[in-house]
């Protein structure tokens, strides 16, 4: 063979390479949507994806190497305040799915690092047609279309949980998918009937888990989508589009929110917890008050507990995250999950400094994953798989955005 031959060989065949790698990440994110079975398909994607990777030649960013130590400690912390009661119903399956989500970010990462720009509009695209996948079944169980509530509801058919096997899940997973369609509509990248019946379908499969959690995480994700904008924009003309644009969704939003209301299966379901304050949350040994009483227990076990110790001695599970992981994982863990917040949530901010063409899909990161951080005091998200893809996201952008940008970088696509 010649040696023009040669290298157009190598040339096609680094990127069928490629290639294969961007529908790798579309297809995995793409199933996110769907944890019914154990494993879930997106399991089987990353895993089989992820020794793919290893195989190839794909070289490994510098980045990773600091979220992979984190997420190290964290799983070894884990596994070793877990040995003791490896016996015990779930507590395998718990160190199991701690690791795989640890693969996972390094999954996500490895792909986002390289065509970074291009991937991340892959990712877009997935993760919007996954909740909109996710929302019909949520609407379809909801009110029990095809005789779906028992699959896709919860609490006596009170809560949709979708595809998710919590309700408190579901919703937050449409948050980020939410906020591509919303920053699509203020830059008027994307028609603005098809894009807007979108956000409208997203907000109803939300509403319809009746997460409080997730509600006031969509507010807050939403407002800070808006600030940002106005803060790294020097555009009048966006700036109105913004401010119409908003004033439209909330007068639609409004609109759809009281005629679901209008029907008393949903209302009455509203007034419930639309409370702020519920009856375990205060009650002497609730879920506040259990959280004092953890902390006493924290104090006397540096080594952790293992997963499932907090509701196996207070009753319940924690509800809260940061309190979780120092419990199941030790000092050690939970201070590693502490440290890989922080991080992140400092990459995601800087990355807002400068103007270059990958800021607007920072933004949006942004207002997904603060947002999120907050809730965390008040919900377990150190288990959710979307909350590490938003993290290996965020370290992968941050890390493209330190090398020079390319002529073809379009803004938002």
């Amino acid at each position: 063979m010649n040696a023009p031959a040669a290298i157009s060989n190598v040339a096609a065949s680094g990127l069928a390479g490629v290639r294969f790698r961007d529908r790798l990440l579309f297809v995995a994110v793409l199933a996110s949507f769907f944890v019914m079975t154990d494993p879930a398909p997106h399991e089987l994607i990353v895993s089989g994806g992820m020794v793919i990777l290893l195989a190839s030649t794909l070289r490994l960013p510098r980045f990773m190497v600091a979220l992979m130590g984190l997420l190290l400690v964290l799983n070894v912390s884990g596994i070793i305040a877990a040995v003791p009661i490896m016996e015990r119903t779930r507590v395998a399956n718990f160190a199991i799915t701690s690791v795989f989500l640890a693969v996972s970010t390094f999954f996500y990462g490895l792909l986002l690092s390289e065509n970074t720009e291009a991937r991340f509009v892959l990712l877009r695209r997935a993760w919007i047609i996954a909740a909109l996948l996710a929302s019909l079944a949520a609407i379809a169980g909801y009110f029990n279309i095809g005789g779906t509530s028992a699959l896709f509801t919860a609490y006596d058919g009170t809560r949709a949980k979708a595809t998710f096997n919590d309700p408190n899940v579901f919703g937050p997973f449409l948050i980020p998918p939410t906020l591509f369609i919303a920053q699509d509509l203020i830059h008027g990248v994307r028609k603005f009937i098809p894009a807007i019946a979108s956000f409208l379908f997203l907000c109803v499969g939300q509403f319809l888990s009746f997460s409080r959690a997730s509600w006031a995480h969509l507010v807050g994700s939403l407002l800070l989508l808006a600030v940002l904008t106005l803060i790294t924009t020097g555009s009048a003309r966006l700036r109105a589009r913004l401010l119409i644009t908003g004033l439209a969704g909330v007068v639609l939003l409004a609109a759809l929110i009281a005629i679901l209301l209008s029907l008393d299966s949903v209302g009455k379901v509203f007034a419930e917890r639309a409370s702020l304050q519920q009856s375990y949350d205060l009650k002497t040994g609730g879920r506040f008050d259990n959280y004092l009483n953890a902390l006493n227990v924290l104090l006397a076990a540096p080594w952790g507990l293992g997963p499932f110790e907090f509701a196996a001695r207070f009753g319940e599970d924690a509800h809260n995250a940061y309190l979780n992981t120092f419990l199941s994982y030790g000092w050690a863990g939970g201070l590693s999950y502490l440290a890989l917040c922080i991080t992140t949530v400092m990459l995601a901010i800087s990355g807002l400094r400068r103007a270059h063409p990958l800021r607007s899909h920072m933004i949006v990161l942004v207002a997904s994953f603060v947002p999120l951080t907050m809730v965390s005091f008040i919900i377990h998200t150190d288990h959710w798989r979307h909350y590490f893809l938003l993290v290996a996201a965020i370290w992968a952008l941050r890390a493209a955005m330190q090398r020079p940008a390319s002529a073809g970088m379009a803004r938002v696509q």
